[in-house]
């Protein structure tokens, strides 16, 4: 069930990045690079509690690496990790005040680019590729209240795939 959080849904058109039109160059870097590993994991929130596989950030330690979404060392960033729970990917987030928009609720710009990232990470591990947000559609249902205390889900997942186009929902719970 849902917690009092359930305020959004997304869908995103991504394109996914076919292996044969990457540079020769950077095929081993891609390779590399796009293929997040595993471990298991537990993890609480909502008070329920689950296993879940947390999601390797590849790119850590990558020169040229400075992700707003995933980078834990962005200043400004919002440092998201991932977990792969069966076919969902998900994110646990804490909405600090910093991302507010009006008092105490956070901006919709920062709830869109959380599950761009999160469109972003299935794409990656799912596909094991890059790729890119074409469309990203929103239905903000309820504001998203902010604070040090405030922990919120991010939960993503493929919905269908058409020739190279990915779509992928998504919920901020």
């Amino acid at each position: 069930s849902k917690s009092m959080f359930s305020i959004c849904t997304v869908t995103f058109l991504a394109k996914s990045t076919s292996v044969n039109v990457i540079p020769a160059k950077s095929f081993l870097f891609m390779m590399f690079t796009v293929v997040p590993s595993v471990f298991i994991t537990f993890v609480s929130f909502n008070d329920k509690s689950t296993i879940m596989k947390k999601i390797i950030n590849p790119w850590l330690g990558v020169e040229g690496y400075h992700c707003f979404g995933c980078d834990p060392d962005h200043q400004h960033g919002l440092k998201m990790e991932f977990y792969e729970d069966d076919d969902d990917i998900v994110s646990v987030w804490t909405p600090g005040s910093n991302y507010q928009g009006w008092l105490d609720t956070l901006h919709g710009g920062i709830q869109a680019t959380l599950m761009d990232e999160i469109g972003g990470w299935i794409i990656a591990r799912k596909f094991q590729t890059s790729g890119m947000t074409t469309n990203l559609s929103i239905k903000y249902k309820k504001p998203i209240p902010t604070g040090e205390n405030v922990k919120i889900e991010i939960r993503g997942r493929v919905k269908e795939v058409k020739r190279m186009f990915v779509f992928i929902e998504a919920e901020i719970i």
